[in-house]
């Protein structure tokens, strides 16, 4: 604490009965300096004076800033932002989640370019998220990307990244504030995040998606892999890194079952990596109906017939010739984007409701449970570790499932 014997105080008479109040201490054993001012208005002098005495008290309570602290005041949000990058990857943060954060700082970067964490005010914290919102446009139409001048293409922000993004830097600044970095706490007085996109998921049309896998499968120009992959997604409820993790081992044909055990994600560019799945939950046994058994054991025997010439033509294909999904020309394994990519373009192109791999998967759950499916067994198939995560995320009703309340309500009506 500062020494009260070190204290020095000033009141200067600014007229009209306003009073300027001046607190200086000492240098410290630290060399540390002091000084505080404030304007109050008094009556008089003697009441100015008063409030001088309460000022004081105040400052005689402060602890004393160290010159750590106040060389942190000069220090960038960019710096801040590599040391807690720092700090999470020594913590034992997965490479991916790592990825995650790296990417997800451009924007924050370039939102607080040059900008000292001395200016990370509450104020620019909000400009920064209304921005991030105002970007989130890009499930409101089918142009997800625009031409700029170099006629490369800038994707648009999805409202899920926005958060991610918003998170991110709302995470950064409390554990700078933790770790003593933040002098002025802003932790308490930010306003709160928007309710993640999964909390609000928009399930895709019943009839629409039915009529989209129909058209799908009778279309020739979609190679028979393609095919697979949306078929395991849509009729089996299986997450995109999971059917790129399958191998037919995992595939029962007799008993029509497909074991998932592994996950792919993707590590900086097209670096894939297996890994457990999202959580022991989703170690689980899922059905496949006779369709897509059939049309499994089709491409298999293609894929079979296929990689003699392949590994003959590369030897180091025999390395992927346990997965399923390979590209059809050459045996190789899919960029974990690939699929994502081609849906959207597929879509576009033959104008179906927009959709993503991940919201099939949607369409999975809410047809079991609009057909009368138990909760529980869905939430298993799903690989959820508890059904009301199952209920929560998938919480809304389609069209379907309010046609079927309103026909309820109107037969008990009606008896």
């Amino acid at each position: 604490m500062i020494n009260s014997n070190k204290v020095k105080t000033k009141v200067v008479n600014l007229r009209n009965g306003k009073y300027e109040l001046r607190v200086e201490t000492q240098p410290d054993a630290d060399g540390i300096t002091h000084q505080r001012v404030r304007k109050v208005k008094a009556a008089s002098k003697s009441s100015a004076e008063r409030k001088l005495r309460e000022f004081i008290a105040e400052v005689l309570q402060e602890e004393p800033v160290t010159n750590k602290v106040r060389d942190n005041k000069n220090m960038s949000v960019s710096t801040l932002l590599d040391l807690f990058i720092e700090d999470m990857e020594l913590s034992g943060r997965s490479a991916k989640t790592m990825e995650n954060y790296k990417n997800r700082r451009k924007r924050i970067d370039e939102a607080f370019r040059n900008r000292t964490i001395s200016e990370l005010t509450v104020q620019r914290v909000d400009a920064f998220s209304k921005a991030l919102t105002e970007a989130t446009n890009r499930h409101d139409e089918y142009a997800c990307y625009k031409k700029i001048k170099a006629e490369t293409e800038v994707r648009k922000l999805s409202k899920n990244t926005a958060y991610k993004v918003q998170a991110l830097l709302i995470q950064v600044i409390k554990w700078g504030d933790k770790k003593g970095y933040l002098t002025d706490n802003i932790t308490n007085r930010l306003t709160k995040l928007p309710k993640s996109p999964y909390s609000q998921i928009e399930i895709p049309d019943i009839d629409s998606i039915i009529k989209f896998m129909d058209f799908m499968d009778h279309d020739n120009s979609v190679v028979l892999p393609t095919r697979v992959f949306f078929n395991l997604v849509v009729w089996c409820g299986l997450r995109t890194e999971e059917v790129l993790a399958l191998t037919w081992s995992n595939v029962n044909f007799n008993t029509r079952r497909i074991r998932v055990t592994k996950a792919v994600v993707r590590i900086g560019g097209s670096f894939r990596v297996l890994k457990e799945p999202k959580s022991k939950s989703s170690i689980r046994d899922v059905i496949v109906p006779e369709k897509v058994a059939t049309l499994l054991q089709t491409w298999k025997d293609l894929c079979m017939a296929s990689f003699p010439e392949w590994i003959a033509a590369r030897p180091n294909r025999e390395k992927t010739k346990e997965y399923e999904i390979v590209n059809p020309t050459d045996g190789t394994l899919p960029h974990p984007g690939t699929y994502n990519q081609w849906l959207r373009r597929y879509l576009q192109r033959h104008h179906f409701e927009h959709v993503t791999p991940h919201g099939l998967r949607h369409f999975f759950t809410t047809y079991l449970l609009i057909k009368g499916a138990d909760i529980k067994t869905v939430s298993k198939l799903m690989g959820h570790s508890k059904t009301s995560t199952t209920l929560n995320i998938y919480a809304a009703l389609t069209k379907e499932g309010y046609d079927k309340a309103e026909s309820i309500l109107n037969d008990t009506n009606n008896e």
